[in-house]
């Protein structure tokens, strides 16, 4: 969570999409498919972001 850029506590969602899938166990190429789709669903507009609760809360 840390080693993405925060700001005011939160990272944003395709930054947590990537948290994600650096730990999935996908193939190279299945990763490269949802990169693709994270990219195409959010876009370089501004999002809401996941702040650290969010993340600990989708962790458990």
């Amino acid at each position: 969570y840390l080693r993405y850029d925060l700001v005011d506590g939160m990272i944003s969602e395709r930054d947590f999409a990537h948290m994600i899938l650096h730990y999935a166990s996908l193939s190279k190429q299945k990763k490269k498919q949802r990169v693709k789709r994270i990219k195409k669903k959010f876009g370089p507009k501004p999002n809401l972001g996941v702040n650290f609760e969010d993340v600990k809360f989708f962790d458990h």
